[in-house]
């Protein structure tokens, strides 16, 4: 009868089995599979008012406005810093606009061109209205992912 030892290729196949062993048992040692998203916003023309900061993760829910994770901000020094935590490996994309009255929403004038300032990850922009999806989609694949957004 043989042993495990020599069942698995000998020594260094025992090394490689117990590794592989271990990794499957504790959580710590496997690769992880999520991290945080850190963003952040410049271009407020004041510190008044919120950032209103929408974290998107897929082409339906940006295309739709169904926020996937969502943030109210302060802004001090024109600026503003949004963290998205243990967020899952994959594509997202962000939205912010710069409520300045503190009414809830982006407010335009006639034909909806907006009066407070706005922006996209990627600093994507549409001369007719909101990017689309795959403009202002990045990819997080890593511990922590960083995305600057300036307003305009």
């Amino acid at each position: 009868m043989r042993s495990l030892v020599h069942l698995i290729g000998g020594p260094d196949g025992l090394i490689v089995f117990l590794v592989l062993l271990v990794s499957l048992v504790s959580p710590d040692v496997a690769a992880s599979s999520s991290g945080d998203i850190r963003v952040t916003i410049s271009g407020f023309g004041s510190n008044q008012g919120v950032a209103k900061v929408a974290l998107m993760n897929s082409r339906t829910g940006f295309e739709t406005g169904e926020i996937f994770k969502g943030v109210n901000l302060a802004i001090q020094d024109n600026q503003s810093h949004a963290v998205f935590k243990d967020l899952p490996y994959g594509d997202y994309a962000v939205q912010v606009f710069h409520d300045e009255n503190g009414n809830d929403k982006l407010d335009t004038r006639i034909f909806g061109i907006p009066v407070e300032r706005y922006g996209f990850s990627n600093n994507a922009r549409d001369p007719f209205g909101p990017p689309d999806y795959e403009q202002a989609r990045f990819s997080h694949q890593s511990n922590e992912t960083a995305i600057r957004i300036e307003i305009k």
